[in-house]
C-alpha cells in the first residue's frame, strides 16, 4: 500500500539564536529563523504550506487555536504498521468513529443503491416457556 500525504499543522515554535523563533510543522519541517511568532508562523504557511484541519473520520473541519496559534482540536495519528497518517479529532474519538461508521454506511448504500433492502428486525418467541 502507498504512503498515504503527510498533514502538514503548525505544531508549535523552536527557539533559535538570540531572540528569534522557528516555526515547526507536524512533519518535521523548520522555518528559518524569524524575529517574531506571526512572521514565523506566516512563513511557515506560505513557504511551506498547511493542510485544513479536518477530521479523517468523522469530516469535521476544526479551527479552536491556542494563543500561538496551534490547532487544539486536531492532532495527527501515524499508523506505524503502514505508514499511514492522518488528522483527527482530539476532543470526541468516539463520535468521530460513529459518523465514520454512518457515513461507511451510506457510501455502501450510494455504491449498492436500492439492491439491498433496508435491515429489519424479526422478534423471536421463546418456545422453552
Amino acid at each position: 500500500m502507498a504512503e498515504t500525504a503527510r498533514p502538514h499543522l503548525f505544531a508549535g515554535l523552536a527557539p533559535a539564536a538570540g531572540d528569534k523563533v522557528r516555526a515547526c510543522c507536524t512533519c518535521g519541517y523548520r522555518t528559518s529563523p524569524r524575529v517574531s511568532r506571526v512572521r514565523a508562523r506566516n512563513a511557515l504557511e506560505a513557504d511551506h504550506g498547511t493542510s485544513l484541519p479536518t477530521c479523517g473520520l468523522c469530516g469535521r473541519t476544526r479551527w479552536e487555536r491556542d494563543e500561538i496559534g496551534r490547532y487544539t482540536d486536531v492532532e495527527v495519528l501515524t499508523d506505524d504498521q503502514v505508514g499511514d497518517h492522518m488528522i483527527v479529532c482530539r476532543d470526541a474519538p468516539s463520535r468521530c468513529r460513529d459518523l465514520a461508521a454512518r457515513r461507511q454506511v451510506d457510501l455502501d448504500r450510494a455504491v449498492l443503491g436500492d439492491a439491498t433492502p433496508p435491515p429489519t428486525l424479526r422478534m423471536i418467541r421463546n418456545r422453552d416457556k
